[in-house]
């Protein structure tokens, strides 16, 4: 059974059987020079949540939350969007975690999803879960999508 949960903002669990995947945890801290601020501050403790995994799309503050990430206690592995600065990577890996970088297009399986992350506008990313059920869902996030030809570059990776 395939489930998606949502916490806050752009935060949620993705789950499948034994995997759940943390998405764009933000719960604390204000974003873009404090000019945003959540609605439900602290609506979330992130080290009482139940994951496997955390993904960050992409590295915008409201979705790659420094005062969020900085209170986890336990070492995660996380799932980002390969890059060449390694910016993101790098940070997370002197915190002591570690990172699966997804590449543009390229599948990955994990405990029975298929992930493919997609590179939308040069810098944010969205996620194609396909569940070993056969359902199916599309993290887009802030992913421009309707800019060029994204959705149908997605769409035909869809088994049919």
């Amino acid at each position: 059974m395939s489930e998606v949960k949502f916490l806050n903002h752009s935060a949620l669990i993705i789950k499948h059987k034994n995997l759940k995947i943390l998405c764009d945890p933000w719960f604390k801290g204000k974003a873009f020079n404090n000019s945003w601020k959540l609605l439900f501050e602290n609506s979330h403790d992130i080290n009482k949540l139940d994951f496997n995994y955390i993904w960050i799309s992409h590295e915008h503050p409201d979705h790659f939350s420094i005062a969020t990430l900085n209170s986890l206690k336990k070492q995660t592995t996380f799932l980002y969007q390969y890059t060449v600065d390694k910016k993101v990577k790098n940070f997370l890996e002197k915190k002591g975690h570690k990172v699966i970088e997804l590449k543009d297009s390229i599948p990955k399986k994990l405990n029975g999803i298929d992930l493919t992350l997609f590179i939308c506008d040069g810098y944010d990313a969205t996620l194609l879960c396909e569940f070993s059920d056969g359902s199916i869902f599309l993290n887009i996030n802030d992913a421009r999508v309707e800019l060029g030809d994204e959705i149908n570059r997605i769409k035909k990776f869809l088994k049919k």
